[in-house]
């Protein structure tokens, strides 16, 4: 019986040793971070999710500073007051949901709506992945959801160079913004996540590869 055991271990050791870390610093209400979730991350996450680890940062280029005279944190968000409640109610369930489906589905899921800074689309898609819309609500509303932004908020301007793109895409726990890495992740992300993935590769990437070569024959 010891060897299922060990293969079992084995594979959970593997599994943590290959997958590749991707950090996305977004904003809810911002376009491209819409695009960028629902049009290059969920599309082949079901693919790709065994050898995928994934941080959300909903905080965008939002900028926040501690009011003494209130005892509070000031948040000044890109796309107004709306997007900050907005980045909020998105951290908070986040911080909640316990496994990386529950998150990729819920950002998308919201991300997905007509508005995402609606509290009605939140709350489905809070319902939706089994997730308790009251205490979301509660977090978002009390310095449980201040600190959390406060959190995010210090990730995001710890990045060097300073966020200047919003999406923006770190590999591997970086907290340096690379260019290149930048412009693949929006123009194909499925295609960066393979090409630094190791061998063997899942069956996406495979295709991709194939897709790459006829382009490549008849350019």
């Amino acid at each position: 019986m010891r060897r299922p055991i060990t293969l079992f271990i084995l594979s959970i050791f593997l599994r943590s040793t290959i997958a590749l870390h991707v950090s996305i610093y977004y904003a809810a209400l911002c376009s491209d971070s819409v695009d960028f979730i629902t049009q290059q991350l969920y599309p082949h996450y079901e693919e790709l999710k065994d050898h995928l680890t994934i941080d959300f940062i909903p905080y965008g280029k939002t900028m926040h500073g501690y009011n003494a005279r209130i005892q509070k944190y000031i948040f000044n968000c890109q796309h107004g007051v709306l997007e900050c409640n907005a980045n909020t109610y998105q951290a908070c369930a986040l911080a909640q949901a316990n496994d990386q489906d529950s998150k990729v589905k819920f950002v998308n899921c919201v991300m997905s709506a007509r508005n995402p800074a609606k509290i009605s689309a939140i709350k489905k898609c809070v319902i939706d992945r089994g997730l308790d819309f009251d205490k979301v609500q509660t977090c978002t509303k009390s310095s449980e959801g201040e600190q959390l932004q406060v959190i995010n908020g210090n990730k995001t301007w710890t990045l060097e160079p300073n966020i200047y793109e919003v999406p923006t895409v770190i590999l591997n726990g970086d907290n340096h913004i690379n260019g290149n890495t930048q412009a693949r992740a929006l123009a194909d992300f499925t295609a960066l996540v393979c090409s630094n993935l190791e061998e063997p590769k899942p069956e996406v990437c495979q295709k991709k590869g194939l897709l790459r070569k006829i382009k490549d024959y008849f350019s």
